[in-house]
């Protein structure tokens, strides 16, 4: 996994996005992307997870 790459595609979708994709990771790639994102842009994905995902 390229984590520079995938650091950068994130900047690259808005909230909701990322919210979307992450509820498709298994609870590991979860993880790893919840970790690349800005401690503000994190909260504001956490908002839009359901339930079960966060």
């Amino acid at each position: 996994m390229d984590l520079t790459a995938l650091h950068a595609g994130l900047g690259e979708l808005n909230t909701v996005e990322i919210a979307d994709e992450m509820s498709r990771l298994d609870t590991t790639d979860q993880a790893v992307l919840f970790r690349l994102l800005d401690k503000d842009r994190a909260s504001q994905v956490f908002e839009y997870l359901d339930v079960a995902h966060q």
